[in-house]
């Protein structure tokens, strides 16, 4: 279920923003009040469309919107100081678990009766299932923090901006452009649908090598 707090930073809402502040510049105050109200629908924007100082021009909504996401990634470098090492353990654990519940079926196959190989497949599958959901969820964040990344990039690259909106914008880009806001494993790697496919090939490659030492 999408949260309250990743909806409010998606990246099709930050667009939206952006672009509908530019259009302000141009238009007669009785349309902007229009649009204002329209905008009002997007959460990042409605508590301070209300305020005496909310922002009117496209440079301001872009520092607003900076300013919210740097919150956002300094609340999500906390979260991993906190779950990273969980995040680690589960996933070792997991593709540990799959591995063996992989290799034990094919080592005593000549010993085991079909109820045990049902246990052992079964919850092999299990542990496979486990695996992808936790590494899909976490992925996700990894994939709206580039599509932030992104919507930033447009609005910097479709009109003019100050110094004052640029600055703050190309630092922004400058430390996560190439590392998104994610999740990570206790900082070895970040969680990613990526992390998923490694994942499989390390089973499937330790699956192969030892059937191949057990014939």
């Amino acid at each position: 279920m999408q949260t309250s707090e990743s909806r409010r930073y998606s990246a099709p809402e930050v667009d939206r923003a952006l672009h509908v502040a530019d259009v302000e510049n141009t238009l007669t105050q009785d349309q902007t009040a229009e649009i204002s109200e329209k905008l009002k629908e997007c959460p990042i924007m409605r508590k301070h469309l209300d305020s005496p100082n909310s922002p009117k021009t496209k440079d301001e909504y872009l520092i607003l919107v900076i300013q919210k996401l740097q919150t956002m990634a300094s609340l999500q470098a906390e979260l991993n100081n906190v779950l990273g090492p969980l995040i680690f353990l589960n996933v070792s654990q997991l593709v540990i678990l799959v591995c063996a519940l992989t290799f034990l079926p094919v080592k005593y196959y000549n010993s085991l009766d079909i109820h045990s190989t049902i246990i052992f497949v079964g919850n092999g599958f299990t542990m496979l299932i486990r695996l992808v959901v936790l590494i899909v969820c976490l992925g996700n964040v990894y994939s709206k923090g580039q599509d932030v990344n992104m919507a930033i990039a447009r609005a910097m690259s479709c009109g003019k901006l100050s110094t004052a909106s640029q600055n703050p914008a190309m630092a922004y880009l400058s430390v996560y452009s190439a590392n998104p806001v994610s999740f990570n494993a206790w900082g070895f790697f970040p969680i990613t649908r990526g992390t998923l496919l490694a994942a499989f090939s390390l089973i499937s490659t330790y699956t192969v090598v030892f059937v191949q030492i057990q014939m």
